[in-house]
């Protein structure tokens, strides 16, 4: 998978969570957001991703890159567009997870 085939993956993403926390959580903040991007995201082809392991732990792992991408924008680049961030962090370190 390519940065920007990750980064299309996590705006179609972050769409479809957007849904999710409104029908479903009914507006109320998902605080797990991660796992549910997580989950998403593998059912929609990201497994594909070097690195991201098979197994039972996928998720949690996946979920645990992109919780360590969205801290790593926050603090070093929040003016960057935060797709093609995760999607850099996420691919550039995809085996530290």
């Amino acid at each position: 998978m390519s940065e920007g085939e990750l980064a299309r993956l996590l705006r179609e993403t972050s769409a479809a969570h957007a849904v999710y926390e409104k029908e479903t959580l009914r507006g109320v903040r998902d605080e797990d957001w991660a796992t549910w991007y997580a989950g998403y995201m593998l059912e929609h082809g990201a497994g594909s991703i070097a690195g991201w392991p098979a197994g039972a732990l996928l998720q949690e792992r996946a979920a645990a890159l992109l919780a360590g991408a969205d801290e790593s924008h926050r603090a070093n680049a929040p003016q960057d567009d935060w797709p093609e961030y995760y999607a850099r962090r996420i691919l550039g370190g995809a085996g530290r997870a």
